[in-house]
This record gives C-alpha cells, sequence and structure tokens, in this order.
C-alpha cells in the first residue's frame, strides 16, 4: 500500500488517485480505520474537508497521520481488501464510525393517506421497501408518478387535499380500498417495466417531432423511475442470495446475500450471519447496515450468475404475490 502523510494530502488532495480502492488511516503505525471507496480522492479528502458533528469522526480525524491506500479495479475487489483487513487487524473506529445515519425507507399505508412515507426505521405498521442511503430518490419517484399519472403524493393524513382540486391527483383517499392496493402493489411494490417501455416509446416520438425539451423531461423521469425499480429488485433478490464461488484466487461463501466466509493463500476469515426474522411487512426491507454489503453482492453475483439473479427474481416475486393475495 502507497503512504501519504494527512499534512500532504490537505495541501494537494491531488495526490490521491481518482479510482477505487482501499484505504486507512493510521497514527504512529497504529490501524485506526479501514475503509474502501468508488473514489479514493473524493473519499479520502472528504474526511478532512469537514467539520464533523460526531465525536468519534472528529477524534479519528484528529489522531490521524498517515493515509495509506491500494487502489482496485472496481469498488467489489476494494470492499473485499478491506474487509479482510478489517477481521485481521481489527482497527478501533470502524466499529464506532457510523454511516447510515441518512439512510431511509418507503413505508407504504395501501389504504390511507398519506400513502407514502419516507422514514427512517420500520417500527410503524406499514409496508416497507428499502433500505435507500439517498431519501431523495424516494421523493423523487413518489413525485414523478404523480406527475406522470397522477399517483398519490399526500403530505399529510388531511384529505381530500389541494392536489385533487386542482386537478394533479385522481383522488385515491376517496377510491375503493381494494383499487388503491392494486396500484400500489402493480407500481411500488412491483417493478412496472412495462411502464418504462411505455414511456421510452414516448420519448422516442417526442423526438422525431423534435419536441426536444419535453423529450429530455421524459428522459430524466425514467432515470427516477429505473433507478427505484432497479433497487427494488435487489431487494427482491438479496435475502434469498446462498451460493458458493471462486473468482481471482479468493474462495466465497454467501450466505442470505452476504459474505459468510473468504479464503484467500495467506487468510481465511468468518463472519457471522445472524438469521434476522424479518415481518411479512419487512419482505422488501433490510436493515440499514447491511446495505452497503448486500449491495456489492447482489452486483457482483449478478455479474457473474446472471441467470441464477433472475431465477431467485421469479420465485421471490412469485412469493410475495402469493403473500399479498
Amino acid at each position: 500500500m502507497q503512504k501519504i502523510l494527512k499534512t500532504s494530502i490537505l495541501n494537494d488532495k491531488k495526490q490521491l488517485p481518482e479510482q477505487s480502492g482501499m484505504f486507512s488511516l493510521s497514527h504512529q503505525n497504529d490501524l485506526l480505520y479501514v475503509g474502501y471507496a468508488a473514489n479514493l480522492r473524493n473519499k479520502v479528502s472528504a474526511f478532512f474537508s469537514e467539520n464533523p458533528e460526531d465525536k468519534n469522526l472528529l477524534q479519528l480525524i484528529s489522531l490521524t497521520d498517515t493515509v495509506s491506500y491500494e487502489p482496485t479495479e472496481n469498488l467489489f475487489s476494494a470492499f473485499i481488501l478491506s474487509k479482510l483487513a478489517i477481521d485481521k487487524h481489527l482497527p478501533e473506529f470502524n466499529n464506532l464510525i457510523i454511516s447510515i445515519t441518512n439512510y431511509a425507507y418507503l413505508g407504504i399505508d395501501f389504504h390511507n393517506p398519506p400513502f407514502f412515507k419516507v422514514i427512517e426505521d420500520t417500527q410503524e405498521e406499514l409496508y416497507y421497501v428499502g433500505a435507500f442511503e439517498n431519501r431523495f430518490v424516494l421523493f423523487d419517484f413518489i413525485d414523478v408518478m404523480n406527475a406522470l399519472y397522477k399517483f398519490p403524493n399526500c403530505k399529510d393524513e388531511h384529505y381530500p387535499c389541494h392536489l385533487l382540486k386542482e386537478e394533479k391527483c385522481d383522488g385515491y383517499c376517496l377510491k375503493d380500498n381494494a383499487d388503491k392496493a392494486q396500484l400500489v402493489i402493480d407500481n411500488y411494490i412491483f417493478p412496472n417495466f412495462e411502464l418504462i417501455n411505455e414511456l421510452e416509446k414516448k420519448r422516442q416520438m417526442l423526438m422525431t417531432d423534435l419536441e426536444f425539451l419535453q423529450a429530455e423531461l421524459i428522459k430524466k423521469q425514467i432515470k427516477i423511475i429505473q433507478k427505484y425499480y432497479d433497487r427494488l429488485k435487489f431487494l427482491f433478490v438479496t435475502k434469498a442470495i446462498n451460493l458458493e464461488f471462486e473468482e481471482n484466487g479468493i474462495y466465497f461463501k454467501i450466505k442470505n446475500g452476504l459474505i459468510e466466509e473468504l479464503k484467500t493463500v495467506k487468510q481465511i476469515s468468518g463472519f457471522v450471519i445472524s438469521d434476522i426474522e424479518y415481518r411479512d411487512n419487512e419482505f422488501l426491507a433490510i436493515e440499514k447496515n447491511k446495505l452497503a454489503e448486500a449491495f456489492l453482492v447482489y452486483k457482483k453475483v449478478k455479474e457473474l450468475f446472471p441467470r441464477k439473479i433472475e431465477e431467485l427474481y421469479e420465485k421471490t416475486s412469485e412469493r410475495l404475490r402469493k403473500k399479498l393475495k
């Protein structure tokens, strides 16, 4: 690994490469923290450019005198290197620094307004989707579905609201419960990829008619919907991923979408995967602190075994449809 003094980074962050990799923060050769990044320059320099309220993060920054880093070909490789290093060295601050405080879930009430809540936990009697690292993904999705199809975008429990009066909503608060529930199931619980296909056709027609501004708006809306549906598909599959494989000399054992064991020539690391009992309304929810690892594992398995992901999606989506009947 390459080493740079913290003072040197403060003077010139361009010394760090703009690529994925593992990094560590140390004090007089005492390893304090190990992390990984899609962009080493941005992630590491961010540690020293903020004035954090978290006392543990502030202490880590204050103690750090040296930064070490190792570039990798991709984010997954950086994550694996960091996971092995953490297991081997047990850095003091890795269990103290919390990076999930802004994560959120979409909480759904199938029958009553507000039908959708962007919420921090899964304690209420709602149906949960998530977690999401960026809650604005959820706000944007709700807004776009309302703008395109007049689907619910309630701000509180009071109804009917101004959206109905302004003809910006079809008044789901006044509709039959079964109709409301089915709308949510078809568009918010299951990915409606046909909806994206229809929007793409509309965008192409606008381009043909030289309506470029409208076409660009549709393109942005498609991107927002696709982002939500991609995460939704991950949530269908992640807890059902159980397999073993080897890549680049590393053996992987995956349990419930998380890494249970890693083996290299130099190291064998085992990780406890607790069998969490998720409630029926948490079928599409996972713990916030498992999200980053689960998503990286999902993308790697999707890359190596795409058919496996499709098979799991078909099975889990069928299970959920039966549960929701």
